[in-house]
Formats: structure tokens, C-alpha cells, sequence
């Protein structure tokens, strides 16, 4: 099953949700990012997530900002159902992530 996640606005409506493929999807600011968070709270060039042998995963080992997994500081881990991000202002739900025995 492909990894599946919703995005969050600051107002708690839903901005976009995204069906991931195999390979990396970009995020960030910048309007050319796969998925564009247009928000000052996000830096330009964010980080991706990647999707290989069913293992989802986010880096955002790039970002100054960083990225925020359950309020703890990441800079690239696994991701499962269930995981919640902050990326600035925004909060990211994994619908489908990666299957435990994986």
C-alpha cells in the first residue's frame, strides 16, 4: 500500500491531502516542491519523503527550521500510521505508512 498523508492548516482544516509514490516527494516552500507549503513557517527547501521496499520515511536534514515528529526535533526517521509532523505551521497525518514488520 502506497503512503498515504493529510496536511493540516494552522486552523486545523484540512490544506491537502497526497497518495506518495515509490521514489522521493519534495516539500517546502518553494513554488517547484512536490508539495509546496506556502507559508513563511516553512523553509524553502524543507526536505522529502521517500518511499522504497515499503519503508516511508521523512529527511528534513537540510532544514534550519527542522521538522517535528509527536513534538520532538527530527532530522529523518521512519514513518508508520499514525505518525503526526509539524512542518512550521503545518501538521502532517500518516494516514498509511510503513507496516511494522517492515
Amino acid at each position: 500500500m502506497s503512503p498515504e498523508i493529510i496536511i493540516f492548516d494552522n486552523n486545523g482544516c484540512v490544506y491537502r491531502s497526497f497518495i506518495l509514490n515509490e521514489g522521493y516527494t519534495t516539500f517546502g516552500r518553494l513554488p517547484n516542491s512536490e508539495i509546496c507549503l506556502d507559508d513563511p513557517s516553512v523553509d524553502v527547501d524543507n526536505g522529502f519523503f521517500s518511499f522504497r521496499r515499503g519503508i516511508f520515511m521523512i529527511d528534513a536534514s537540510g532544514s534550519p527550521q527542522g521538522v517535528y515528529k509527536s513534538g520532538v526535533l527530527i532530522k529523518r526517521c521512519v514513518l508508520y500510521s499514525g505518525d503526526v509532523l509539524t512542518i512550521g505551521s503545518f501538521e502532517v497525518k500518516v494516514i498509511h505508512g510503513t507496516f511494522p514488520n517492515q
